[in-house]
């Protein structure tokens, strides 16, 4: 069903931009990671197991379909602390779906800043390297 209103988060004038957007690119870039998944998945196969070493924060909407397929909030919890030994948060945004940086902004980069503040030695360090 079309919305009868856009939602807060999205104002008609960013609509109109992405619209525009769209009308220039086309919305190929968007579709081809699903289009890609096969390949993706068999190009990164060797990491099956893997867990993430470095420090994280994961953010998510608690709304989200990608969380719900976990059974919820406590079930992507419980996946995201299996693979990461250095999760330091994991922040669920209520009422909030799968585009939570433009629907929750404010709350999304104030969390990413402290996260950035906290570890710029990390980060300003010698150039990343993978420790998966």
């Amino acid at each position: 069903a079309v919305p009868q209103a856009l939602p807060l988060w999205l104002p008609a004038a960013d609509l109109a931009y992405f619209v525009e957007q769209y009308k220039l690119s086309g919305f190929r870039g968007g579709v081809n990671l699903y289009r890609n998944f096969k390949r993706n998945w068999q190009l990164t196969r060797h990491f099956t197991g893997s867990v993430v070493q470095q420090p994280v924060l994961f953010v998510a909407g608690a709304e989200d379909n990608v969380v719900h397929s976990y059974g919820g909030v406590e079930g992507a919890r419980r996946a995201v602390e299996g693979k990461c030994t250095q999760l330091e948060r994991c922040l669920f945004l209520e009422d909030t779906g799968h585009w939570c940086q433009q629907e929750r902004a404010e709350e999304v980069n104030a969390a990413l800043l402290d996260f950035v503040q906290r570890h710029q030695g990390l980060l300003a360090g010698s150039p990343a390297t993978s420790r998966m």
